[in-house]
């Protein structure tokens, strides 16, 4: 089912923002500053202080990518059973995608995973519910509001499917592998194909199976079967 996509450039400028400079510049250092302001002899970041800052950026983004929510929600509405079938249809394919693209990586790169990927496995063992709100809940509304609802929709009211589905796939590629970059772990860069690859079944979904709930639906389920599987 294609969307009428009403993604505005202001409301991507924000949604961009948001993203960019508040949860990955802000974020950071308010969680820091608030941790310490409770407890000037803390020596790790309080999750319950860095969950409420994420909770903030939750709520700006769907602010800002409202219109594309609630459309989505009306097609839900029409055809639950159905939407939920394709969800979980997408979610098998996903893991599927990410299996094969990730032996790729691995013999090509000589890793084992991804940078990303063990960061999390890492903080899965020190904060398992924080993680678990992380995966489950921040990352399916935040990034697919970001990169479906804001980039891909509006690149596709501009450029047609596959420039879009192409251009929101390599940002959220991006942004999976852009520690290592910094880090100058740069045979780490090569699993821009797997996140890539995800972005653009997600991009799949939004477009022709009811809009970003669907693409989220995808995105929460594969990321709780990792979380399962860690």
């Amino acid at each position: 089912m294609q969307q009428k996509q009403q993604m505005s450039a202001v409301r991507l400028a924000g949604l961009l923002a948001v993203y960019f400079i508040g949860y990955l510049w802000l974020v950071p250092r308010a969680s820091v500053r608030l941790t310490l302001w409770l407890d000037p002899q803390a020596l790790y970041v309080n999750t319950w202080v860095m969950g409420a800052c994420y909770l903030v950026v939750i709520l700006l983004s769907l602010l800002l990518s409202w219109r594309e929510w609630k459309a989505s929600l009306h097609a839900f509405r029409q055809a639950p059973v159905r939407c939920m079938f394709r969800i979980g249809w997408g979610c098998v394919q996903v893991l599927v995608l990410n299996v094969v693209l990730s032996m790729l990586c691995a013999l090509l790169s000589g890793q084992g995973d991804s940078a990303n990927q063990e960061v999390i496995r890492q903080n899965v063992s020190v904060a398992p519910l924080f993680m678990l709100y992380s995966v489950l809940v921040f990352a399916p509304i935040v990034e697919e509001s970001v990169f479906r609802g804001g980039i891909f929709a509006f690149c596709r009211r501009h450029f047609g499917f596959w420039p879009a589905a192409v251009l929101s796939a390599l940002a959220f590629g991006g942004i999976h592998v852009m520690d290592s970059l910094f880090t100058a772990q740069y045979s780490d860069l090569i699993y821009i194909i797997v996140y890539g690859g995800i972005g653009l079944v997600n991009a799949w979904y939004y477009e022709h199976y009811g809009g970003i709930l669907s693409s989220a639906g995808v995105h929460m389920l594969n990321n709780l079967v990792s979380y399962l599987m860690m």
